[in-house]
């Protein structure tokens, strides 16, 4: 087989593709329809194209424009943009950065980077674009959509589901990402709808969550604070006031970066009324954290700290004891009055 070495032909003008778009395309992820609107879409220099304009330079129809354009939505590729009543355009989030050396017409790209918006700024959809993406990916987010729905227990209103596929397409989470998010939050407030989901899932996408590991771990972490708040609640009995948010953010504090169960919280408790006559926060925060220094892990290991700080306790009252400032006194008394008799 002949080797040969291929070089590119920039001419006068290059058109540059985002590297996610790149990927796909080699892949074969892509469609021909959706590769040639894309590329006549990045020809237009990057800049808002309306899709009447796109109908023109590739010869499609509208409906296969559409659908291509919100094909390379989903994917990060393109943002979204309200257009007229009768267009709509999807500029390019794309930053491109020009090299130095006039003779390269390259340019150097970054990976597409998704805007963290608030929830009441995710996009809606027309219905072209809603059936492109339902049947994307063979049909994935169709599949999510059927599997929430009977999670909650209804049908969805076209609204709601276009809430949950702007979750996909504009936050960039995965199916199995809101699966899992709806899942939790029907067991935990039941009754909830679409709308909270959106909200906990912006404010998610807002602290960097935005994996499913993630989302995981997280979850995991706020079982183990509420199963933590409550039994703290009743334990120093508070009634029916709610933590604050130094106080939730201690439980926290202890319950993540600490690993500390309600057992070892528990014994901090005992500690902390033993030596104040009551509970306080700040002060079972310095005992819990005294004992992760010392490398206080489990209960056992508390338990065994507190029975080695005892015991050194008692040992300072006995040394004490016997440097009794009165008996020191009485027993020197003694010693000078028989010291008097003898003489």
């Amino acid at each position: 087989m002949q080797k040969r070495s291929y070089t590119v032909n920039f001419g006068s003008a290059v058109t540059a593709f985002p590297k996610e778009a790149a990927k796909k395309i080699s892949r074969g992820e892509a469609s021909l329809t959706e590769i040639r609107v894309l590329t006549a879409f990045l020809m237009g220099n990057g800049s808002s194209v309306s899709t009447s304009k796109l109908c023109t330079q590739t010869g499609l129809d509208e409906s296969d424009v559409i659908s291509a354009l919100a094909y390379w939505r989903g994917v990060g590729v393109l943002s979204y943009e309200d257009g007229s009543a009768e267009e709509q355009t999807a500029p390019i989030e794309e930053k491109q950065t020009k090299k130095s050396d006039a003779s390269q017409k390259t340019a150097a790209q970054e990976e597409p980077k998704k805007k963290v918006l608030l929830s009441k700024e995710l996009p809606k959809y027309t219905g072209i674009e809603i059936s492109a993406m339902l049947e994307r990916d063979g049909g994935k987010l169709r599949d999510m959509i059927d599997e929430c729905q009977q999670l909650m227990g209804h049908i969805f209103t076209p609204n709601e589901t276009t809430t949950l596929l702007g979750l996909c397409d504009w936050l960039g989470l995965e199916a199995d990402y809101v699966i899992t998010l709806v899942a939790y939050y029907v067991v935990k407030k039941p009754g909830l709808n679409v709308r909270y989901i959106e909200k906990a899932a912006t404010d998610l996408v807002n602290e960097e969550i935005t994996t499913l590991e993630a989302l995981d771990a997280h979850i995991r972490n706020m079982e183990l604070y509420d199963g933590i708040s409550g039994k703290l609640r009743s334990l120093i009995g508070i009634g029916g006031r709610a933590f604050t948010k130094k106080e939730n953010g201690m439980i926290t504090h202890w319950a993540k970066d600490l690993g500390y169960g309600i057992d070892v919280i528990s014994l901090a408790y005992e500690v902390c009324c033993d030596s104040k006559g009551s509970f306080s926060f700040d002060y079972a925060n310095r005992v819990l954290e005294n004992w992760y220094s010392a490398g206080v892990r489990t209960v056992e290991n508390a338990k065994s700290e507190l029975e080695r700080f005892h015991s050194q306790k008692n040992k300072g009252a006995e040394l004490a004891k016997s440097f009794d400032t009165g008996e020191f006194f009485s027993t020197a008394l003694k010693r000078s009055y028989k010291n008097m008799a003898k003489k």
